[in-house]
């Protein structure tokens, strides 16, 4: 029986998928359309962001279909990934602010008692 897995650890998996699609996308990119790393790194990223600048676009029949295909499975991956560690930071928020607000109620006093 598997045990079940910790937030973090799918907050751990969320940002290498990211890391994973952005390193793919631009590898992919790079050997295809023979652009630089950084062209290919920047046009992942914009195809991963649905921004579609158009400064840089595909001109090869492969890699227009990769383009279509990397859509498809990766911006619905990017955008899951993103919105998980979205969920997971709001979740953290009222402990954060918790911790930040000076007048907290339950706050005590170098003594212990409360303030």
């Amino acid at each position: 029986m598997s045990r079940p897995k910790k937030k973090d650890t799918f907050v751990f998996e969320a940002v290498i998928t990211l890391i994973g699609l952005l390193g793919a996308g631009t590898w992919i990119f790079r050997a295809v359309e023979g652009w630089s790393w950084v062209d290919s790194f920047y046009f992942t990223g914009a195809t991963l962001l649905t921004i579609g600048y158009g400064d840089l676009v595909p001109t090869h029949d492969l890699s227009k279909v990769l383009v279509v295909v990397f859509g498809f499975l990766a911006v619905g991956t990017f955008l899951y990934a993103i919105s998980f560690i979205g969920a997971a930071i709001h979740k953290k928020i009222p402990e954060v602010a918790k911790n930040l607000n000076p007048i907290n109620p339950d706050s005590k006093d170098k003594n212990g008692t409360k303030k």
